[in-house]
């Protein structure tokens, strides 16, 4: 058996340092990932634990945002899409919420227990009357979260128009547990407060847009 002599030297190997175009590289490949991957969801949202569904929803949900200005969350009743909105709601700037009057209460409280500051919370029935006037914001973007979202299915209401007036320049999170109606157009009405005609209209291009957990998940 051989034994290396004590004063043999051995090669070592070192890394080169990157080049200038290697690290431009880099920064170009971070600068895209940053864009179009959605930021991390914390575990806590205030003093709210989230369980691992609702960081999965948030974390999708933000990234289809990012790609498509609106997304669906249509988890079942019972697994906290309250939460899982305002995990959403947390890597905005200004929050607008929009829900039934008799849901208010509940987005209050939810709303201390999260440590949230949307920028206004207004009854959904208050647009079947008139626009509601929301001062514009300076900066930062904007993000409207619209709880029981199926309840504008209809395309020719006044309060329908007034919400799609009230959403322009912002991304629109839909919160409902009952996505799915009879006919295929109501879902695609949701989605066309945002897309107008462009809309998705079959259920392959409508499934990229919605996130769903449901309890035997």
């Amino acid at each position: 058996m051989n034994t290396p002599h004590p004063h043999t030297v051995h090669p070592t190997h070192t890394t080169p340092p990157p080049t200038a175009d290697a690290r431009r590289l880099r920064h170009t490949c971070a600068t895209i990932a940053h864009a179009v991957l959605p930021p991390p969801v914390h575990a806590h949202v205030g003093d709210i634990t989230l369980h691992p569904h609702q960081r999965d929803a948030a974390a999708r949900l933000l990234s289809i945002l990012a790609q498509h200005r609106v997304a669906l969350l249509a988890d079942d009743v019972g697994l906290g899409k309250t939460y899982a909105a305002l995990a959403v709601a947390t890597h905005y700037a200004h929050v607008d919420i929009v829900a039934p009057a008799t849901l208010l209460p509940m987005w209050r409280s939810a709303i201390a227990a999260t440590g949230a500051t949307p920028h206004a919370l207004i009854s959904l029935h208050r647009f079947s009357h008139h626009a509601i006037d929301i001062p514009p914001t300076s900066s930062g973007r904007r993000l409207v979260i619209i709880d029981e979202a199926h309840h504008l299915r209809a395309r020719t209401t006044r309060r329908y128009h007034a919400i799609a007036q009230h959403v322009v320049g912002a991304h629109v999170l839909l919160v409902s547990a009952t996505p799915l109606h009879n006919r295929r157009a109501d879902p695609s009405a949701l989605f066309a407060l945002t897309m107008g005609e462009h809309a998705p209209r079959t259920t392959a291009e409508l499934a990229p847009l919605i996130v769903r957990h449901t309890h035997h998940d």
